[in-house]
């Protein structure tokens, strides 16, 4: 935690002192996300579900130039995950195997975009950013559940054995749009992480000379509200 805590400051340091001629504008904002997670093992690819979160944040913009162009650095707080399911109606299996798996993350979030904003009239407005991210789970649950109600839950981060991952970073990269008025602004947005996060994680080899490759990163959809300073 104090690692990312370090970085988080070191690059906004970084950021404002590019641009410390200019006057930075403030602004908040407060988003639902719609979160999944591609997981595959092997050559298949497992059909999951979205988990519905919040995403919050806070952020600065930095006018690059005079003709529309911004860097905008920012911290969120954002919720991850994704839910798996096992349609098995008609076959007949044991009700202690496993049906259906949840995972929720939460992580702190650290964009740093580059964006446009193209006036529209006097009140309105319209924007586009886009850039990386750098993130770090400070959190995590996942739980499994059976036919029984009999279910399994431990952390994600860490080293029980059945937890999805000890890679608590991901680095990402992020899109969005904001339609404003005056100084609020509606937006919506999408982000794709890249680290794998099954890697260095506590998931164990089948059973047999089958080679284990199983990989899953971190998508998400986000919508909301905001309001600049």
């Amino acid at each position: 935690m104090k690692r990312f805590v370090l970085v988080a400051a070191a690059l906004l340091a970084s950021a404002t002192m590019s641009v410390a001629q200019n006057r930075p504008t403030f602004r908040v904002d407060a988003n639902l996300s719609v979160s999944n997670q591609d997981s595959k093992r092997n050559d298949f690819t497992y059909n999951t579900v979205p988990n519905v979160g919040v995403r919050l944040g806070v952020g600065a913009e930095f006018q690059l130039g005079s003709k529309g162009f911004y860097l905008a650095p920012g911290l969120n707080y954002s919720m991850k995950g994704s839910i798996t399911k096992w349609n098995r109606d008609g076959i007949n299996i044991e009700p202690s195997y496993i049906k259906e798996e949840s995972t929720r993350l939460h992580y702190l979030q650290l964009p740093i975009n580059i964006g446009y904003r193209f006036t529209l009239s006097d009140d309105f407005a319209i924007s586009f950013e886009v850039g990386p991210y750098a993130a770090y789970g400070f959190s995590g649950t996942h739980i499994q559940k059976n036919s029984l109600n009999d279910g399994y839950h431990t952390q994600v981060f860490g080293d029980i054995i059945g937890g999805p991952s000890k890679t608590r970073w991901d680095v990402g990269a992020g899109i969005g749009v904001a339609l404003h008025y005056k100084r609020t602004y509606l937006q919506a947005g999408y982000e794709h992480g890249f680290i794998d996060m099954v890697r260095g994680g506590a998931y164990q080899p089948p059973l047999s000379d089958e080679t284990l490759h199983k990989t899953i990163c971190n998508r998400s959809f986000f919508v909301g509200l905001g309001y600049r300073f």
